[in-house]
């Protein structure tokens, strides 16, 4: 499958959360997630918390990130998400 994405979006404040939830994610029961608040996001990378919930808003709508089984404060980095890491870190 092939994505083709923007990558100009990333290189700005928008990847430096898709980031930071990808290098959080726990994992149990071979799923993982990123159980952080928005507040506790926005604390670690020194942002406001409205900048940190406007951008996980974006992340969501465009489909990088998603909710954790409908929780709320619990994150999923997506294929395409996680394909943005891969492409941006180079590891294929």
């Amino acid at each position: 499958m092939i994505i083709l994405i923007n990558l100009v979006n990333f290189t700005n404040d928008k990847y430096k959360i898709l980031k930071f939830l990808y290098d959080n994610q726990i994992e149990i029961k071979n799923k993982k997630y990123v159980a952080l608040s928005q507040q506790e996001i926005a604390d670690s990378l020194h942002f406001s918390k409205n900048k940190t919930n406007k951008i996980i808003q974006e992340l969501k709508k465009d489909n990088f990130i998603d909710s954790y089984n409908n929780t709320k404060g619990k994150y999923v980095i997506t294929d395409k998400g996680n394909k943005v890491i891969s492409v941006i870190e180079k590891k294929y």
